[in-house]
């Protein structure tokens, strides 16, 4: 009984993974065809990440102020989201939130031992179109909560001020890029507050983001 167009078919995806002029990694994610969700409720399904020019920004003031660079990337983003997740409404004229439970019909091939037939998923799933910018939400709250304020001039970098130092942050998607003053107590700090909330890898040093790579050519 469950509606036809609530069930996507879930699918393998094998694809390069591209890590700064390399393109030998291979990667495969299980991804829904989000192209077949229908948007009933009319909702904004946004990706939005830091562009290239600010980024080279962020790096330039890095490297001006020598600042030291290093990057954490959430595991599995994505599968972070909850679906249907009830949110502080920003204004009384917000709408009431919409029911986004969806279902995902499992890939060719698979059987019933290794997953049932259909499936009620409690995240949103890799091809989602919601599952960026519900992402994007939860890890805004996470940023926010650490004490990052997001910048007027991008709303996809954040400025962090305390009495260890300062950093900025940008996020790309499940990237998040920092530049930072304070050393290793001010890395600590961040890292810390981040991992309360999600798993983490680190780069320390930051040596790619968003195809460049990056050497950092210091005199000490």
């Amino acid at each position: 009984d469950i509606p036809p167009e609530l069930i996507l078919q879930l699918m393998p995806i094998f694809h390069k993974k591209y890590v700064g002029t390399d393109f030998s990694n291979f990667k495969c994610r299980m991804v829904l065809l989000g192209n077949h969700w229908r948007n009933t409720h009319g909702i904004d399904t946004y990706a939005s990440m830091v562009d290239m020019d600010t980024m080279k920004l962020i790096l330039s003031v890095a490297a001006a102020a020598d600042l030291d660079l290093f990057g954490m990337d959430v595991i599995g983003a994505f599968l972070t989201t909850t679906v249907n997740k009830k949110r502080q409404p920003r204004s009384v004229l917000d709408p009431p939130q919409p029911n986004n439970t969806y279902y995902m019909r499992r890939p060719p091939g698979v059987t019933d031992s290794e997953m049932p037939y259909i499936s009620q998923p409690g995240a949103f799933v890799y091809g989602h179109p919601l599952a960026n910018p519900e992402f994007t939400e939860d890890l805004h709250e996470c940023l926010v909560d650490v004490g990052f304020v997001p910048s007027t001039y991008n709303n996809n970098v954040y400025i962090l001020n305390n009495h260890l130092g300062t950093a900025i942050l940008a996020r790309a998607v499940d990237d998040m890029p920092t530049a930072y003053t304070g050393g290793q107590n001010m890395k600590d700090f961040i890292v810390q507050g981040i991992k309360n909330i999600y798993p983490i890898t680190e780069a320390d040093p930051l040596e790619t983001i968003l195809g460049m790579e990056i050497l950092r050519d210091r005199q000490h």
